[in-house]
């Protein structure tokens, strides 16, 4: 009986041991991929984001001048689609419900819509002042497009004030508050309903450095307040922010350079990774990016972020980088995930374990002692026959 005893709480051991490494090497695998980041497949050809790159449906789809594609996550794989039917340099691309907005550029053309259900392009009304070199955001379902670079036929490059509104459901613009520092080159992003307009170039003429003054627009109230200035200012730098569902909402400047907008093909670009808290109004770094770029493309999927191409200071790259964010919890099997972080301070495994160990001891030993008691009244039953 007691072999048997034995047998049992080996058995259970055995089997706590092999689940336990299991466990603990997944809690291991999760903790190593934050603030980190991963090599995806490239780009069939290497291109700089003279346009952009968007999410919808979880699939990324990059603009350029002659390089339009669609990145699949989930096979890792990129496929051709239809071209751009006018291509615009420095124009912006955001997607908003559900379809891909291409807007301004150095010259006049209309807002360029395509449909990644049909993978079908359409024109729509153009933006009212024509520039370059700006970025688009959407709040509550409208597109909002800052600042960016007034086109000058005597090669003088002046910074726009203006601050444009789009509503898809009209196809109609208007005007909003004018932003209090004209900026072109800059990076932006949406937190909280609001955008923050960081760093970019202020200087009127053929050559201006980057300023790390944060600007943040509030659509609701229609006002400009000034943000903690970033540490290290930037031009050509791609910035994209956490939602809160799968890593804390957060802003993240990607990448960019340090000298003027007509010089980052020369030298000075950048790998630096410039994170925004806004629980703490705080500027830390992350993990840097692993090929140094400026005019990426970036987007976000499931809070991870994806740093598409770029010019590395002496060419074309098409590096295609996915960046883990700082205390990212990934999805689990049953789609349950905690809202925040939690630690275990001892083990599940052997929490189960020890009370199978119980169980198991208990049941044996309640058989055994039966047994015992049983054997025990039959030999006194025969002591007292004789």
């Amino acid at each position: 009986m007691f072999s048997t005893i034995f047998v049992c709480l080996l058995t259970v051991l055995v089997v706590s041991f092999s689940l336990s490494p299991f466990l603990i090497s997944y809690a291991e695998t999760v903790e190593a991929t934050e603030d980190s980041w991963t090599t995806m497949e490239p780009m069939p050809t290497p291109f700089y984001s003279t346009i952009g790159a968007a999410a919808v449906d979880g699939k990324i789809y990059f603009l350029g001048s002659h390089i339009n594609g669609q990145y699949d996550l989930e096979t890792n794989t990129w496929t051709a689609i239809a071209p751009l039917p006018t291509y615009n340099d420095w124009s912006t691309v955001v997607a908003c419900q559900n379809k891909i907005y291409v807007i301004g550029g150095s010259a006049e053309t209309p807002t360029q819509v395509y449909d990644p259900a049909t993978d079908t392009w359409e024109n729509k009304t153009p933006i009212p002042t024509t520039r370059s070199a700006l970025q688009a955001n959407v709040v509550d379902g409208k597109i909002y497009v800052i600042g960016g670079q007034i086109p000058s036929p005597l090669g003088v490059v002046n910074p726009s004030s203006a601050n444009d509104v789009y509503d898809p459901a009209t196809d109609t613009w208007s005007k909003m508050a004018s932003i209090p520092t004209p900026v072109m080159g800059y990076a932006s992003a949406v937190l909280d309903n609001k955008i923050y307009i960081i760093g970019g170039g202020k200087i009127g003429g053929p050559d201006y450095s980057p300023i790390n003054q944060v600007q943040i627009f509030d659509p609701k109230t229609n006002q400009w307040t000034n943000g903690i200035p970033i540490p290290t200012g930037v031009i050509s730098a791609r910035a994209c922010a956490t939602t809160g569902l799968f890593a804390p909402k957060r802003i993240y400047v990607i990448g960019g350079t340090l000298t003027s907008y007509y010089r980052w093909a020369s030298y000075n670009v950048i790998d630096l990774n410039q994170v925004y808290d806004q629980e703490t109004d705080t500027w830390t770094t992350g993990t840097p990016m692993s090929t140094p770029r400026c005019a990426l493309g970036i987007a976000v999927v499931n809070d991870e972020l994806y740093a598409i191409g770029g010019h590395n200071g002496s060419g074309v790259v098409p590096a295609n980088e996915k960046y883990t964010p700082i205390g990212y919890i990934p999805e689990l099997p049953n789609d349950e995930k905690p809202t925040t972080p939690t630690t275990e301070p001892f083990p599940t495994t052997w929490v189960v374990a020890a009370i199978a160990i119980i169980a198991i001891v208990g049941a044996t030993l309640l058989v055994y002692f039966k047994k015992v008691k049983k054997t025990t009244g039959k030999v006194e039953q025969q002591s007292l026959q004789y």
